[in-house]
């Protein structure tokens, strides 16, 4: 797990490897929790339901993973400034927490994008193309 960080914030969690048991990546207090699951065959995980909460998003995060593919991801800070690319490629997991993103397809590329809602599809452009 690799925190990226702008500015003293961490902006995203990058993942490529996935440790041995249930581990979190994300702070507890974040609106997007990911968690991170590794067992050996025969492992029981006991039987559970999140029961309803009623909770107070402030911010939209969202949750990557690369199924096939190769995808440069462009990371923006809060202040909307471009500070790093990372490529994600099958197997990545990636959530960005904070600031905005760009992506360039640099192969043929699936991947699947989880998202804290409601969402109003309205979105805020940070770069004209």
């Amino acid at each position: 797990m690799q925190k990226i960080r702008y500015k003293n914030q961490t902006i995203g969690i990058l993942i490529r490897a996935i440790g041995r048991g249930s581990l979190p990546q994300t702070d507890i207090g974040e609106p997007l929790q990911l968690i991170t699951i590794k067992h050996p065959k025969g492992k029981h995980l006991v039987a559970h339901t999140n029961p309803p909460v009623k909770l107070v998003i402030t911010r939209v995060q969202e949750g990557l993973v690369m199924r096939k593919g190769r995808v440069k991801m462009n990371l923006y800070g809060t202040d909307d400034k471009f500070f790093k690319s990372i490529i994600l490629k099958p197997g990545d997991a990636f959530i960005l927490q904070k600031g905005g993103h760009s992506f360039d397809f640099l192969e043929d590329s699936e991947f699947i994008e989880v998202k804290n809602g409601p969402k109003k599809w309205k979105t805020k452009i940070l770069i004209e193309e």
